[in-house]
C-alpha cells in the first residue's frame, strides 16, 4: 500500500490528501519546537504553553501524536478561512510561519487541551482568520 493510500492516524483519519495533512502535522511540530526555543509569536505569554499544551505533560510522543490529530483540522480553518473564490482571502500569508501558529496560539489560549478543537471550533476560527491575521500583519 503506497502512502496516499495508507491511512495515516487510523480511524481518526478524515479523508483529504494524506501528504498534505502529514506536511501541515510537521507545520505545527515546528512551531512548538520554535515556541519551546523562543516566544516569536508573543504567544502565549511565556512561549512555553504550546509545548505543555499539544504534550499534555506526557512527552513528545504524545505531542507529535497530537499535531498529527490536530492537522486536519488546522488545515478546515485555513480552508474555511482562505474561502474558496477566484480571489483567496490568506494570499501572502505563510501558512507555516504566521497561519499555523495563529491558529494553535489562539486554541492554546482558549482549550484545556488539543482534545477539545471540534469541527465546529475550526470552522469558528476559520471565519475570523482573514480579519484577525489582517489586524496582526497590517502590511500584507
Amino acid at each position: 500500500m503506497s502512502l496516499p493510500e495508507q491511512n495515516m492516524i487510523g480511524n481518526e483519519w478524515h479523508g483529504g490528501d494524506v501528504y498534505e495533512q502529514a506536511e501541515t502535522a510537521l507545520c505545527i511540530w515546528e512551531f512548538v519546537m520554535e515556541c519551546r526555543v523562543e516566544d516569536k509569536t508573543k504567544r502565549p505569554v511565556d512561549g512555553s504553553g504550546v509545548y505543555e499544551w499539544i504534550t499534555q505533560e506526557q512527552g513528545a510522543y504524545h505531542g507529535r501524536s497530537n499535531a498529527i490529530k490536530l492537522a486536519w483540522l488546522v488545515e478546515r480553518a485555513y480552508q474555511v478561512g482562505n474561502g474558496q473564490n477566484e480571489e483567496y482571502a490568506l494570499d501572502g500569508l505563510a501558512f507555516d510561519w504566521e497561519i499555523v501558529p495563529y491558529i494553535i496560539s489562539t486554541w492554546v489560549e482558549l482549550f484545556d487541551s488539543p482534545e477539545d478543537i471540534t469541527v465546529e471550533i475550526a470552522d469558528q476560527l476559520g471565519e475570523t482568520l482573514p480579519e484577525a491575521l489582517k489586524q496582526e500583519n497590517p502590511n500584507e
